[in-house]
């Protein structure tokens, strides 16, 4: 009898232990899932103008390192559009169990000519092995390179002698945008006065969604007062969801009550010589003419001298009632080539510019 109650006890103290093992085994599994916790970060990239360009989503967990952890993944559009903005992408993930204990997942986005918003998409975690998700949704931000600049061109108008004519610059879009863009504008005297010469302007002009130009007309005061031509700057600033590429253009008023003038060109040759000679009618008791000489080389004019001519002889030799004047500019130790001779008056107050250029060679 004592044998048979000692041998109960052995075995009830056995059972007791095992459950308890198992007890104590059980908890401290389950705790070392949970503190393994797994999270994806979010990513950005700025797409190129063709072909690939990463964006990559990191994928590590938190705790002590173990072998076999893994997790599956798969990207899902948000705005932006798969097959065509990016390519989508799913697998498992085999998270290794020292160094970053991480993975990066690639995501390849396509690079385009179009002007797009900012675009997203998402990459999201499920079945963790080893571990559970923390953060199981990341989010990536495709950054468009293809914002549009804004450009305006030079005008020039010819003011009349009364009345209001209006000079219209063009402002444009490298190309349409998807959003409105928008800058801001204001003109600035140069030569020209504004309140009397023409009338200042300032604002901000806005491009709907597809609009690649648009026009801001400035008004222009016509005169019979003899001027020099005038010019007022048209600048570009602040801009909305665009960048600047010529910021500013000018406005040149042509004064139409100036007397026209002309000039008469020769040039006379030598070995290693030119003269330049003629008549510049209208003229005034100061006027200069301003001789450049310049020689073809690799391609292109460049200039080998200039001089600035006072004119003499004032007199009307073609009895038309206007007076002219001679002007002579020679140059010297020149060599073999081709040259153009170019002679120009810059015009006053009362007379209008002119210029006239001949080719030869020597």
């Amino acid at each position: 009898m004592e044998a048979r109650e000692r041998r109960l006890v052995r075995r009830s103290i056995g059972v007791a232990v095992a459950a308890a093992l198992l007890a104590a085994l059980v908890p401290a599994t389950a705790g070392a899932v949970a503190v393994r916790r797994i999270s994806v970060s979010d990513a950005s990239v700025i797409e190129t103008d063709a072909g690939t360009r990463a964006l990559g989503f990191r994928v590590a967990y938190s705790g002590k390192g173990v072998a076999g952890i893994t997790v599956d993944y798969a990207t899902s559009s948000v705005t932006a559009t798969a097959g065509l903005d990016y390519t989508d992408v799913a697998g498992t993930a085999a998270l290794p169990s020292g160094g970053c204990k991480c993975r990066t997942i690639v995501v390849d986005v396509v690079g385009d000519l179009d002007v797009e918003l900012t675009e997203t998409i998402e990459i999201d975690l499920s079945n963790p092995v080893k571990a559970t998700i923390k953060d199981g949704v990341g989010v990536g931000t495709i950054v468009d390179n293809d914002t549009p600049s804004i450009s305006v061109a030079d005008v020039s108008l010819t003011e009349g002698n009364a009345g209001a004519t209006p000079a219209s610059f063009t402002v444009a879009l490298s190309s349409a945008s998807p959003i409105p863009v928008e800058v801001a504008y204001a003109t600035n005297d140069v030569s020209a006065t504004g309140g009397v010469d023409y009338t200042a302007s300032a604002g901000t002009l806005v491009f709907a969604p597809g609009d690649t130009s648009s026009t801001v007309d400035v008004t222009v005061a016509g005169d019979t007062d003899h001027e020099v031509d005038e010019q007022v700057t048209f600048a570009l600033s602040t801009p909305l969801n665009a960048v600047l590429a010529d910021d500013a253009a000018t406005l040149t008023i042509i004064d139409d009550d100036r007397i026209p003038t002309a000039l008469t060109l020769r040039v006379a040759r030598g070995a290693t010589r030119a003269t330049a000679r003629g008549i510049l009618e209208s003229v005034e008791a100061a006027s200069q003419v301003h001789v450049t000489l310049q020689r073809y080389r690799n391609g292109r004019y460049r200039t080998v001298a200039s001089k600035l001519i006072l004119v003499t002889k004032l007199a009307d030799r073609d009895a038309d009632t206007l007076p002219d004047a001679i002007y002579k500019a020679g140059f010297r130790s020149l060599r073999a080539g081709r040259y153009r001779m170019t002679a120009a008056f810059a015009g006053s107050i009362d007379l209008m510019p002119c210029s006239k250029s001949v080719r030869f060679r020597l």
